[in-house]
């Protein structure tokens, strides 16, 4: 007849671990690598009612901000450009006439939407140093 305990029971030196929220000694099995409790306090932290309803309320406003903002759609419409060959990217910056390399040998030219955002691929190239300036300038 087989033995029901477990394999890690029949062992004295398992390694067990105290959680300090519940102050239980649980095999490490009980604990999610990395964190400091065990896996049952861990989800009633994680599964509190009004925590997810506030991250749920920041996740909207984040994807809001960041990928459906017009600052967003003409980055994508830039880039989808470049991928595809109709825009080109100058390798010198267009007001100063540097040639920007960063240190791992990448370009650092950067697009400057300098008449807004509504016509998405009429940019300028410049390098960083011009582009901060240029923004510098553009805030009122």
């Amino acid at each position: 007849m087989r033995n029901s305990t477990p394999h890690r029971r029949r062992f004295k030196n398992y390694k067990m671990k105290r959680c300090p929220k519940c102050k239980r000694t649980l095999p490490l099995d009980n604990f999610w690598k990395g964190w400091w409790m065990c896996r049952d306090c861990g989800k009633l932290v994680s599964l509190r009612p009004n925590r997810l309803a506030t991250k749920r309320a920041y996740n909207r406003e984040y994807v809001k901000e960041h990928y459906r903002s017009p600052i967003a759609a003409a980055r994508k419409a830039i880039g989808y450009a470049i991928s595809a060959g109709r825009l080109e990217v100058p390798k010198t910056c267009q007001k100063c006439g540097v040639i920007p390399i960063r240190r791992d040998g990448k370009r650092a030219i950067q697009g400057h939407h300098h008449n807004g955002y509504g016509d998405k691929l009429n940019v300028i190239w410049l390098c960083q140093s011009c582009h901060r300036k240029a923004h510098l300038l553009a805030t009122p």
